[in-house]
């Protein structure tokens, strides 16, 4: 009886090490279905020409449905197109309410945002990837979704 359990716990044992520990693993994605009916904040750029944290998420945001994206490019609100498939993302010409927004980062998100040339979805957090190859956004999905 002792030798099955020994058995059974260098089993347990073994497995546990082949897996890497379930806990550890990153949930990675390029599925279009991981970006789209979502609302995305966004977090941080960072690259060659940039390493900026956002200051105020909720106030740089994106959606995209059918086709449309809505963006909120802080006090003002706007969209346009975008094109998505396994991995790609690019945005078309997007249109904004002009207002001035105190201390804003508006240019520097919409910029850089129609730069978008793919995507990754990893552990709850979605990084666009600038045509540059180089720069990233990223984004997290907004709280209350």
């Amino acid at each position: 009886m002792s030798r099955i359990l020994t058995v059974l716990m260098l089993c347990l044992i073994a497995l546990g090490c082949a897996t890497g520990g379930a806990g550890n693993a990153q949930v990675s994605s390029t599925d279009p279905e991981a970006v789209l009916n979502k609302t995305w904040q966004w977090t941080v750029i960072s690259g060659p020409q940039h390493d900026v944290a956002v200051i105020g998420p909720e106030r740089y945001t994106i959606f995209l449905a059918d086709g449309r994206a809505q963006v909120k490019f802080d006090c003002n609100g706007g969209g346009g197109t975008y094109e998505i498939s396994r991995g790609r993302l690019s945005f078309g010409p997007m249109m904004s309410t002009k207002m001035f927004c105190r201390d804003s980062q508006d240019i520097i998100f919409a910029d850089n945002l129609q730069n978008a040339s793919s995507f990754k979805v990893e552990d709850g957090v979605l990084y666009l990837t600038l045509a540059d190859n180089q720069t990233i956004m990223q984004f997290r999905q907004a709280p209350n979704e």
